[in-house]
């Protein structure tokens, strides 16, 4: 016989995990969003933002906020995504919090020639070092370039990258020092992969509030994260497919 105390209680709506989504397509459709969480857990109430403060639409990316059942399914979907290449993070007026991952350090080399070679030891701020980056020993950026040539779409790994040891110091703030001077980033090749290398100074900040002047930021994208791709899906789960983030479907 049915019995209304078979019934699992979910959790209020102040109890929901509430993720928030940045850097999506102003015509991102909801129903996508929704089965892309899915694939993490039970979805709540899901939000696209698509108008500014003012009531005026936003016309280059909008953002959404998403709502999970638990903190591990939360975990799972803000961890594995940022890997992807999206931009999710815990809502700012959550009362709960997620686990900050272990950072995952990679020590190696930056060369700008046979002369300015250091050691260094990169830190994952965000995105996953991909196996490639673990089993590279030395990075060159004796190539320069202008901030305004990096990409617009959000990076796949965020790291800092500072001196190993205390005796490398003066070599690494003389690579700082280079860029500032020449107002450019370090740029570097990296499997198929690009790599901005960005001096201390406004644009670093902007990245990561928690630079210091004695560190460099990385960013890196890959050739298929440039820019948005603009093709529908005829398989859900073809949001796996790292090169297909940020793809548009038609609405459900």
């Amino acid at each position: 016989m049915y019995s209304r105390h078979q019934h699992k209680r979910s959790r209020s709506p102040d109890q929901k995990i509430k993720l928030h989504v940045s850097n999506l397509p102003v015509e991102f459709p909801r129903g996508q969003l929704i089965t892309l969480f899915s694939n993490y857990g039970h979805v709540g109430n899901v939000r696209i933002i698509r108008n500014g403060p003012k009531g005026f639409p936003l016309k280059h990316n909008c953002y959404a906020f998403v709502e999970m059942e638990t903190l591990t399914e939360a975990q799972k979907a803000v961890e594995d995504l940022n890997t992807r290449g999206w931009d999710v993070s815990l809502s700012k007026d959550s009362k709960f919090e997620l686990a900050h991952p272990a950072e995952i350090i990679w020590p190696g080399f930056l060369t700008r020639c046979n002369s300015f070679r250091v050691s260094v030891n990169a830190k994952i701020v965000k995105g996953n070092a991909y196996g490639f980056f673990k089993r590279q020993y030395t990075i060159d950026i004796s190539h320069r370039a202008r901030v305004s040539d990096m990409p617009n779409s959000p990076p796949k790994l965020l790291i800092t990258l500072e001196a190993a040891k205390e005796d490398d110091k003066p070599i690494f703030m003389e690579h700082i020092h280079y860029f500032q001077r020449k107002e450019r980033i370090g740029i570097a090749s990296i499997e198929g992969e690009t790599l901005f290398i960005i001096p201390p100074g406004e644009k670093a900040e902007g990245i990561y509030e928690k630079m210091r002047l004695d560190q460099m930021i990385g960013q890196m994208w890959g050739d298929k994260e440039k820019g948005i791709q603009q093709r529908g899906i005829q398989d859900a789960n073809e949001l796996f497919r790292p090169e297909n983030t940020f793809v548009i479907a038609p609405a459900p």
